[in-house]
């Protein structure tokens, strides 16, 4: 699970200990490759083939507000555009449909959780539109928001 450095931090863009070497201690979406370089060394191929990677759950947290929302949704397209890049990936599966309220305090979900519920949807935020359009023809329009937010850094 390559989740942030910090999960209340869905910009892993912005993590430090995921650096781009087999030494790195850490693998997040910034570093993704290292993960994929790793299974392909030779004394961990099985059959002469590297082994595949499923990513089986992987969530993004949006903290209160418009910025928070915008950020998390921006995490998953970060996210997703590692996960393309890459050959031998054979599956990236989102964690959280909606927010739980037993999940300490993150909010990993495509949907709010109504009020005094444990994990009914309320309300969709920003990332359920980009969920819903990547992979297909609605993906490069749903993602453009993004990239302006990965080059301008730490600000929130």
């Amino acid at each position: 699970h390559p989740y942030p450095e910090n999960l209340f931090e869905p910009r892993s863009w912005l993590d430090r200990s995921a650096l781009p070497n087999p030494d790195s201690p850490r693998v997040t979406f910034k570093n993704l490759q290292v993960l994929r370089d790793t299974l392909r060394r030779p004394e961990l191929l099985w059959n002469g083939h590297a082994r595949s990677i499923i990513l089986s759950e992987q969530g993004f947290h949006a903290a209160d507000g418009e910025a928070g929302e915008l950020n998390q949704a921006a995490g998953f397209v970060h996210a997703w555009n590692q996960v393309e890049s890459l050959d031998g990936i054979d599956a990236f599966i989102l964690h959280r449909h909606v927010d739980h309220e037993r999940e300490g305090g993150l909010n990993l979900g495509l949907w709010t959780r109504k009020p005094g519920s444990i994990a009914d949807p309320d309300r969709r935020r920003r990332i359920y539109d980009v969920f819903r359009a990547a992979g297909t023809p609605a993906q490069a329009a749903a993602f453009s928001f993004a990239q302006p937010l990965m080059d301008a850094g730490p600000r929130p």
